[in-house]
């Protein structure tokens, strides 16, 4: 599986980690300033469905990415829609259970529980920057604003519910017409009281052979 990941990092469809994409996103540099003809290209080129096979990743020292467990989704499919809205299908709450800390009591409850979960929801966000990913202007990409998801949970005879706030990321390649999408969270609350701070943790959807 890291074989995988360093694939798809040297066709130049790298993940970046919330950092650096927060970073590149405040960026007023040349490179990111765009003609409204290059914007009209640039969203036009990635617009319609892509699929590929869901995983939990971090980012490692080396720079590339890493499965954080074996949990995976197949046939997973996200799309950018002529409204500006990017929407990732059916996402199993269960696979949230990795921005956790479940050596932590109280987290690993929740983990728990997540993963007794067979619950699925759509994401989706409308998009609030695209531009080019790299000075070669060779890959493009796509962030939203931040949107909430709300899961339900029964623990300890008890309905609670864990709201996850994070963003969608497209990156489409179109000399390979290659694309992959990032969720990554920002902000974890446990009945809207108790805040977690992700573990680094995000999820990738990328197209394996």
């Amino acid at each position: 599986m890291k074989k995988l990941f360093r694939n798809l990092m040297a066709v130049c469809l790298a993940i970046v980690a919330v950092s650096s994409l927060t970073s590149c996103l405040k960026d007023d540099s040349n490179e990111n300033t765009i003609t409204p003809e290059e914007r009209s290209k640039i969203f036009n080129a990635a617009m319609g469905i892509h699929d590929g096979t869901l995983y939990p990743v971090y980012n490692g020292n080396n720079g590339y990415l890493y499965k954080v467990s074996d949990d995976s989704v197949k046939n997973m499919t996200f799309e950018i829609l002529p409204d500006t809205t990017i929407q990732v299908e059916e996402i199993p709450d269960s696979i949230y259970a990795n921005f956790l800390d479940k050596s932590k009591t109280e987290q690993n409850k929740i983990v728990e529980a997540l993963k007794k979960t067979n619950t699925v929801q759509n994401l989706s966000a409308k998009i609030y920057f695209l531009g080019y990913y790299d000075s070669n202007k060779s890959v493009y990409y796509y962030t939203t604003y931040a949107t909430d998801r709300n899961i339900g949970l029964e623990i300890d005879g008890k309905t609670h519910t864990l709201t996850v706030n994070s963003y969608i990321s497209v990156y489409y390649n179109p000399s390979t017409r290659q694309c992959q999408a990032t969720i990554t969270p920002q902000i974890i609350k446990y009945d809207n009281s108790t805040t977690y701070s992700p573990n680094g943790v995000y999820l990738a959807i990328v197209k394996t052979k």
